[in-house]
């Protein structure tokens, strides 16, 4: 297994910016988030103003498709009564540094979905609604299942609750 080399410190919160986010969770919808302007330029250890600088919550999300994926990573695909899509992805512990000021919360989450729901490196499909907090991220648009058309992300997810 190896951990994510691709915007790695941002998606373990352990980039350069990390004490720059708000740990206040701000709540929003999927629409929200997959209106915001998709991003110019990727960088590996900085965060994007002003979406990546914030906690979000996305409360009674629909949870469709979820898999473990080759780093290790649960990566969910989240949609809401629109079909609207995005993905949200809770890194496997021991890629996060113990920089990550979210090392114990994205544990925790980790913890609570997989007691919920066994993951395996296949899909598995779901119809359960979903509370989750975490912190905006955008990604390279690369061909991800349930990929939002602006690449936003919820990553690292740092709170989950399963209906």
């Amino acid at each position: 297994m190896s951990c994510p080399i691709e915007r790695g410190p941002v998606k373990s919160g352990s980039d350069a910016d990390r004490y720059r986010v708000s740990t206040t969770s701000i709540a929003t919808s999927i629409s929200y988030l997959t209106s915001r302007p998709k991003p110019s330029s990727y960088p590996r250890n900085n965060r994007i103003a002003p979406t990546e600088l914030h906690t979000w919550t996305l409360n009674s999300v629909r949870l469709t498709q979820y898999k473990l994926e080759g780093d290790g990573d649960l990566h969910l695909v989240l949609k809401d009564s629109a079909g609207r899509q995005m993905i949200a992805e809770v890194p496997y512990g021991p890629c996060v540094p113990t920089s990550s000021r979210w090392k114990s919360a994205i544990a925790t989450a980790r913890s609570a979905f997989l007691h919920a729901l066994p993951a395996t490196t296949t899909w598995r499909y779901s119809r359960r609604l979903i509370d989750l907090h975490g912190l905006g991220m955008f990604d390279v648009l690369h061909g991800q299942t349930g990929v939002a058309r602006n690449g936003i992300e919820l990553h690292p997810v740092t709170y989950i609750h399963l209906h």
